[in-house]
């Protein structure tokens, strides 16, 4: 197993001597004019790499978490795949002249001969970005709920989520939003729920990142980043919450915590949003 290949002979002594010092197996070939160290134990290899890397100065590479690297093995669910590309066509005609009227066909509105458009302002994207982050998290929790539990589920969740978040937008702050944030956001909520009661998830989400994606809402939240649906953030957040916590007919002492939880997080995107207590920069 290749540790790396060099060609400066004092580096070369510099790394035989801390492999000798960490205790780590190796063996040196020399091959015309490079140096080529090979790990004898795989066990090792990981470690013998980065002190490569730090005596060459050379960027150390990303490592993913053990649950990414599961997850990233998964196949794209078949729903999801189909919600990423009628959100990319439809994003795509947001460039030609057609773009504007099909804008205005898929907009919320409540009217019961539009009962469709509660759910249709998730497809409606505003930029490069917006399309490409929504997309890129549809692709992995929309393949694990889809995969680990069912299509029922995923449908469930997606029809749910879509119009609470919708609505609670549209009560808030108009017509004017769109995007697939608010069915993540329930996707993530329902996955954090279901790994901290159940034990049927074969691939949970690593912590680090539900924390990043929390952080992320509250940023948004308080203002940091502006023009962004919270309203639709939240709403889809506790829909999945929601979905996680009453997956089983059971109850206990967590599933009154979360509950609480819930109740916080409805409280305090209330009061900062109806207050409008926002940072000003």
């Amino acid at each position: 197993m290749e540790i790396g290949r060099l060609k400066d002979s004092n580096l070369s002594i510099e790394l035989e001597k801390i492999y000798r010092q960490r205790k780590i197996e190796f063996l040196l070939v020399k091959e015309q004019d490079e140096f080529i160290f090979i790990a004898k134990n795989e066990s090792s290899l990981e470690e013998a790499k980065d002190i490569f890397a730090t005596v060459l100065n050379l960027p150390k590479p990303i490592k993913l978490d053990q649950e990414w690297i599961e997850i990233k093995k998964l196949p794209m669910g078949q729903l999801t795949g189909l919600l990423m590309v009628i959100s990319i066509a439809i994003y795509t005609t947001s460039f030609l002249p057609l773009g504007k009227v099909l804008y205005e066909s898929l907009k919320f509105d409540y009217q019961v001969n539009n009962f469709y458009r509660i759910i249709t302002p998730v497809f409606l994207h505003f930029g490069l970005f917006h399309i490409l982050f929504n997309s890129l998290w549809l692709k992995d929790l929309g393949s694990i709920i889809e995969i680990n539990y069912s299509k029922k589920w995923f449908v469930l969740i997606f029809i749910f989520s879509a119009a609470i978040s919708n609505s609670l937008q549209f009560s808030f702050s108009g017509a004017e939003f769109g995007g697939l944030s608010g069915v993540i956001y329930a996707f993530l909520g329902f996955l954090w729920i279901r790994s901290k009661l159940g034990s049927e998830l074969k691939y949970p989400l690593p912590s680090r990142d539900i924390g990043l994606m929390i952080i992320w809402y509250v940023i948004c939240l308080i203002g940091l980043i502006p023009q962004v649906a919270n309203w639709a953030h939240g709403g889809g957040l506790l829909t999945g919450m929601g979905f996680g916590l009453f997956f089983e007919k059971k109850w206990s002492l967590k599933h009154t915590k979360i509950l609480g939880l819930m109740f916080l997080i409805f409280v305090l995107t209330f009061i900062v949003e109806f207050f409008q207590f926002k940072i000003k920069y």
